[in-house]
């Protein structure tokens, strides 16, 4: 296999698709909510057993 046909056969990464739209919809004007933004919203502590 040659190196052209190995890169043909890598997929499209979902993460760069992903930032790829969010960027177009902040172009547009819309809210883009990101993973980091709702990880710190969530995150809490467990109580120790």
């Amino acid at each position: 296999m040659t190196v052209s046909q190995l890169a043909k056969s890598i997929a499209t990464s979902p993460t760069l698709k992903l930032n790829e739209e969010a960027r177009l919809l902040r172009e547009k004007g819309e809210a883009v909510v990101t993973w980091a933004q709702v990880n710190r919203r969530t995150r809490r502590r467990l109580p120790r057993s």
